[in-house]
């Protein structure tokens, strides 16, 4: 058995956000009104074209071998941009543009938005697990 797994450090004081990814666990920026997926899916699909079913295997996931290739890349944030990390529980329920106009409706306090999200991937038929963090980046002047 394995899983998927995202990760994320912010670094005020660098001004940087450290990313890590393994699966089809996914790392969104929305940033001017846009959802950026900054990951990449780890399934057949996502790496080699492959449609159906067979296309959400997975290429690379925690447990299944003694190692495993973890993407990281390193993000410089802006003031403002939400950072959204999600299991394909959301991703694979509600799609890239109704997620986007979503999060154009994001308030101030996103604990309410989380549980609007996860809402949202349930009431269309919640298929899998969903976890959804919402991270806002600051203004630090």
């Amino acid at each position: 058995m394995g899983t998927t797994i995202i990760a994320a450090l912010f670094s005020p004081r660098k001004q940087r956000a450290y990313l890590a990814h393994v699966g089809d666990s996914r790392i969104y920026r929305y940033r001017g009104g846009k959802l950026e997926q900054l990951t990449q899916d780890h399934t057949l699909g996502a790496l080699l074209g492959v449609s159906g079913r067979r296309g959400a295997q997975l290429t690379r996931a925690l447990g299944i071998a003694p190692d495993v290739d973890v993407d990281l890349f390193v993000e410089t944030p802006e003031p403002s941009d939400i950072y959204l990390l999600c299991s394909d529980g959301l991703s694979k329920m509600v799609p890239h543009d109704e997620l986007e106009a979503m999060m154009a409706d994001a308030p101030e306090d996103l604990d309410g938005h989380v549980e609007k999200l996860i809402a949202e991937a349930n009431a269309r038929g919640g298929k899998d697990n969903v976890s959804v963090i919402l991270v806002r980046v600051a203004d630090m002047a």
